[in-house]
This record gives C-alpha cells, sequence and structure tokens, in this order.
C-alpha cells in the first residue's frame, strides 16, 4: 500500500489546500522534501505580523526577508499581509548585524541614485541545495509563521507615559527623517543601531518580493517605517509596478501625528477595487519629506508630493473613511481617480494635534467632491464618529451651511448621513431641507445624530407629506437615530412639528403615519448624553474594559457592517451598542429585543481615570 509520501503533487496541493490551520500547515512542512514543496506555498500564502508590549512579530521579519530572498516562490505565493503595529517598544532588540542576504540587498539599495532594486535571485530554485540547508529552512518557516493572537486590553495605555515621538531605548541616532545613508556601511551601521531604520529597511526588502499580493493590512504607529517602500512603488516606472495585482488595502495609523502620504499612492494601482482608510489625515498639499539634509538625498524628487492622480482611471468601486480628515482639494482630487465609484463612506475625524494645520471641512466641499461621481453611487454614507461633536465652525458658518441637494445622484439608492450635514448648522432655518436633498428613487434613509437638529420631527413630517403626494415611491425604510433625553424633552418653535408635545409622542405619530404608506421607520437610541470628549478618557474608555459605563464594541465595515478587518490597533472603531427601540401605545420607551429603559439609559456621569493618558486621541 503507498503512503501517503507517495501521492501525486496535485493531490497533495488539494488536500493543503483543505487544511484552515496554518499550525497544521507548519507541521506538513517539516515531514518531508515533498510535503514541503507542497506545503510552504500554502503556509505562506497568508503573512500575518502586529507588535504590541507584549508580543513583538515583527522581529521575525529578518528571517522571513531572507527566506524570501533566498527562495523567491514563497513570495509569489503570498496573497495577503498585515502589517499592525500598537507599539513602539520591540520585546528584541536586535544590534547584531543583518544577516548575509539582507546586507547583500543593502548594498545592492545602497548603489542605487533613486529607486531600489528587485529582491535579487540568489539560485534559491536551485535543486542541488543540500538536505541541511533545506531543513533550516524548514525550521524557519516554522518559527516565523505566527497567528497574531488578541492583545492585552491594557497594552495602549501602558504606553501613556512614553515619549511616542521617539525610537526605543536602543535608538541613539539622529531622527531619520533628517538623515537617509545612501552609502552601505553607514546604512549598515545605522541599521544595528536603530531599530527603527532597521525595520525601515527591512520592510523595504520584504515587502517587494511578495510580487503577487492581492491584499493588504497596514496600521503602523510609525508609517514612515514605510518610506523606502514608498520611493520604491514612485520609481516604478517602465517595469511592473509593486502592488500591481492589490485589489483590496485597509491602511492608517496607530498614531497619525506621525504621516505619510502613502494613501496617495494607493489610488495609483492598477488593480484596486477596495479602499479602506481609517485616521488618515491629510490636509495640506506637502508632505513632511523633502526637507533638512535628507531633501538633497536621492529620495526627494521620489517622495515629492504632486504624485499625479489620472481622472477616471482605476475600477475603483469602494472607498471608506473612517475617522479621517481629508482637506476639500485633496478629497476633490481623490474622487477624480474612480471610473464609477459605487459606495462612498466617509467618517469625517475631528482634529486632534498641532502638527497638522488647520483646515476647515465644509458640509459643502463633501458634497461637491461627490459631484464627479453622482452618476454611479449607489450608496453613500456620511458621518462623523460617537464622541466628536460637529465642530466646522469655519467663518460666520459658511463652514456648516447645508451640504447641499442629492436629487441629481440619479443611482443612489441608500443614504445615510448625519442630519446636521443636511439641515445645515445656521440662523437661516428651513425644514424643507431634508425633502430637497433626497434623489426620488431613494430606497433607504438613515439619518444619524438626529437629536442635533431641531428640525428633524418636522421634516420627517415633510417627507412623510411628500411620499403621500406619490414622490418617493421606492422609498421603503427610514431609521432615525436619537437618545432618550431628546425623546422625553420638547422641541422649539418654530422648527418642531409640535412643540407643545414631547418628542417620542410625535416620533410614534410619525412611524404610524409612515406605516401606513408601507414606508417602515425605525428608531436606534445613540446615547449622544454619554459621549467621550476628552481624548485622555478615549485611551481610558476603549482599552480598558472593567469601566461604569456603556460597553463598547469593535465596528463592523462597510456599510452594512460586511466587511470584517481585525480590530484597529487604535480602538478607533469602537462605540456603544446603538440598540433598536419602540414606542408603545401607552407612551413607554422599550427596547426592541428584551431588557428595560435601564438598559438604553446609561450612567449619568461617567467614572474617571485612574491616569491620565497621551493628550491625543488613540481609541
Amino acid at each position: 500500500m503507498a503512503s501517503i509520501v507517495d501521492l501525486p503533487p496535485e493531490l497533495l496541493d488539494r488536500v493543503c489546500e483543505l487544511i484552515p490551520s496554518q499550525a497544521t500547515l507548519a507541521k506538513l512542512v517539516r515531514c518531508s522534501h515533498q510535503f514541503y514543496n507542497v506545503a510552504a506555498p500554502h503556509l505562506y500564502q497568508s503573512i500575518e505580523l502586529s507588535r504590541i508590549n507584549s508580543k513583538d512579530e515583527f522581529r521575525h521579519l529578518e528571517l522571513i526577508t531572507a527566506l524570501l530572498l533566498r527562495k523567491p516562490e514563497l513570495g509569489r505565493s503570498v496573497r495577503h499581509l498585515a502589517l499592525r503595529e500598537g507599539s513602539r517598544r520591540s520585546v528584541e532588540k536586535k544590534k547584531e548585524p543583518l544577516l548575509p542576504e539582507i546586507e547583500q540587498a543593502v548594498r545592492d539599495l545602497a548603489a542605487q541614485t533613486g529607486r531600489l532594486l528587485d529582491p535579487p535571485s540568489t539560485g534559491s530554485e536551485d535543486q542541488a541545495q543540500s538536505e541541511d540547508a533545506d531543513q533550516d529552512e524548514v525550521e524557519v518557516e516554522v518559527e516565523v509563521e505566527v497567528e497574531v493572537e488578541d492583545w492585552p486590553q491594557d497594552d495602549a495605555m501602558s504606553d501613556a507615559g512614553s515619549n511616542w515621538s521617539t525610537t526605543d531605548e536602543s535608538d541613539s541616532e539622529e531622527n531619520p527623517d533628517d538623515v537617509i545613508p545612501t552609502d552601505a556601511t553607514d546604512a549598515l551601521s545605522l541599521a544595528r543601531s536603530s531599530q527603527y531604520f532597521r525595520d525601515a529597511i527591512l520592510l523595504a526588502l520584504f515587502i517587494p518580493c511578495l510580487t503577487k499580493l492581492t491584499s493588504m493590512d497596514l496600521e503602523l504607529l510609525d508609517p514612515t517605517h514605510l518610506r523606502f517602500v514608498q520611493a520604491l512603488l514612485r520609481s516604478a516606472v517602465g517595469t511592473e509596478q509593486l502592488f500591481s495585482h492589490v485589489k483590496t488595502v485597509c491602511l492608517g495609523s496607530s498614531m497619525p501625528e506621525l504621516r505619510l502620504d502613502l494613501w496617495r499612492d494607493l489610488f495609483t494601482l492598477p488593480s484596486i477595487s477596495s479602499i479602506y482608510l481609517h485616521r488618515i489625515y491629510a490636509v495640506r498639499q506637502q508632505t513632511k519629506w523633502g526637507r533638512g539634509p535628507s531633501s538633497r538625498g536621492p529620495f526627494t524628487a521620489l517622495s515629492h508630493p504632486n504624485l499625479a492622480l489620472r481622472p477616471r482611471s482605476l475600477d475603483i468601486t469602494h472607498l471608506e473613511l473612517r475617522d479621517c480628515r481629508i482637506s476639500p482639494w485633496e478629497l476633490k482630487r481623490m474622487l477624480a481617480v474612480p471610473k464609477a465609484l459605487k459606495t462612498f463612506i466617509y467618517d469625517i475625524g475631528e482634529e486632534i494635534n498641532d502638527v497638522e494645520p488647520s483646515v476647515s471641512i465644509s458640509y459643502k466641499s463633501v458634497r461637491d467632491a461627490l459631484e464627479q461621481q453622482r452618476d454611479s453611487l449607489e450608496q453613500i454614507w456620511i458621518d462623523y464618529p460617537h464622541d466628536y461633536l460637529f465642530d466646522e465652525w469655519g467663518g460666520a458658518g459658511i463652514a456648516t451651511r447645508p451640504i447641499g441637494s442629492f436629487a441629481q445622484y440619479t443611482k443612489l439608492k441608500r443614504f445615510r448621513i448625519a442630519s446636521t450635514y443636511l439641515f445645515g448648522f445656521t440662523e437661516d432655518t428651513d425644514i424643507h431641507r431634508l425633502v430637497e436633498s433626497l434623489p426620488e428613487q431613494l430606497e433607504e434613509l438613515h439619518l444619524t445624530h438626529g437629536d442635533e437638529d431641531e428640525e428633524l420631527t418636522a421634516g420627517l413630517q415633510k417627507l412623510i407629506e411628500a411620499k403621500q403626494r406619490g414622490r418617493f415611491a421606492g422609498l421603503k425604510e427610514v431609521k432615525v437615530e436619537i437618545s432618550i433625553p431628546w425623546l422625553v424633552s420638547k422641541g422649539r418653535p418654530p422648527l418642531a412639528a409640535d412643540h407643545t408635545r414631547a418628542n417620542k409622542d410625535i416620533m410614534a405619530e410619525l412611524i404610524q403615519r409612515a406605516d401606513g404608506l408601507g414606508l417602515k421607520m425605525r428608531m436606534f437610541v445613540n446615547h449622544s448624553q454619554s459621549r467621550t470628549y476628552s481624548p485622555d478618557l478615549r485611551i481610558q474608555f476603549a482599552t480598558r474594559g472593567n469601566w461604569g459605563g456603556l460597553a463598547r464594541k469593535e465596528s463592523k465595515w462597510g456599510f452594512d457592517g460586511e466587511v470584517e478587518w481585525p480590530q484597529r490597533m487604535s480602538n478607533c472603531m469602537k462605540r456603544p451598542d446603538y440598540p433598536e427601540i419602540r414606542i408603545d401605545e401607552q407612551g413607554a420607551i422599550n427596547p426592541l429585543r428584551g431588557g428595560g429603559v435601564a438598559n438604553i439609559v446609561p450612567p449619568s456621569v461617567p467614572p474617571r481615570p485612574s491616569m491620565v493618558g497621551p493628550v491625543f486621541f488613540l481609541g
């Protein structure tokens, strides 16, 4: 009877495809040379490395890079890459020389004047390699393939008192932003003393090995680690572009105060179709590069921010910006690139640091940028995060004028938006703005932060009246997010539909009228009275689960939460659950799925933190 090792490679390959566990694949790799040749490509289909205080998987980066330089076929098998950094502290500080393969690649890098070389082929496909060499490589593969585990909830807080603008204790070099050694000897010397520079060099050699990547998840505490990768990406003119097969990217920073405009390069990738950005701050037309001594170096031109974004050049259908702050001119350039964008999600973040210039993002500027895609957009979601106030004051209320009408967006079926963007925050109020803003073919409307606007009940009343007259025939559902204090209070004349009754009674009546028209109206409690405006409190609440306020959980991505990316290191995607409620015939407010009012009313005063975190927002 033939043993399993005698089975045809095609059958073994099929078996490996059905194995979900990387640990099992790692064991198969060590069984025999036959299993190694078949299982290793499956083992390396996904590479995920994270760095937190208690676990530093980035320490494997050098071994993986050396292996892929020796065996390019393994690099070609990688389809997904995740690099996620929640702590600057490295568990293992390296001061020894780089591996020989790495040193040679660094010398090749330093010999260039304006571009990085593709990873060299060192004859790794030569079948004459010794058994000992193969066995060593097998052991490396088993060691470096470490699954990302859940990180301790207090990791971010343990760095709260650290100096986030410096590298770890082993780094004594000058700021790498100002010094880029192009001499091989200097580069190798700096790689010994600086974990920062070592990581940057390794990433520049490692990532180009992954020539068949289709998806990436990059969340680095210090995105400037990718500075050389960006230079390589921008220099690949006339050759096969780096990331040329990438279709989906999630890019962000767990500390956006240290910025790199790599987001702009995503809009040049030829195969890209879905882009997910979080905590990206693009508020000026120049980057931090091109200053200091390094501005005369070979990377200056490659890092120039005026990277050409060609209008209508890419098949991007999904663009999602979570807790991002994109200046009007950058947003307009960004939205010019897709040929026919289908879904647009923009969660407009607040200004959180003094590093970037203050730029007001007017409501209208977002709609103006979207005009470039109005003939294709089917889903639009424009919002601001749970803990933020709408604070785009600008001057004389110009920034908070109504966003404008979407009536000409002929493909728009689902519309989710903060009601303040539609009504505006101005003295010249108008309860008709909701109806005037909507396209006739709309099927679903979702108003967030509805309790911020006095015009809400009157606006909804005008919408129901319009449907009674035959308008919005396809509108089947309206969702409204409000707070309990708003429901039990009365509106103010002349904006409210009825200022003599509580809002809950008016909403109950509107829901009943809508139901008679075949329009389902639903309410959700947004807990706006329990917002955490203080950034250091957000850190405390996001990273520790033992506080007395409302529990928070990681939000999903996509219009319906249909897209899953791992929990963000920054905890910026966490928010309380918004339960659906209904109002019974007696006027009582009840959650739709069990529980009572106590389950939807948070403590009036959130607990104070036991320690004060950094002044910037991490959660």
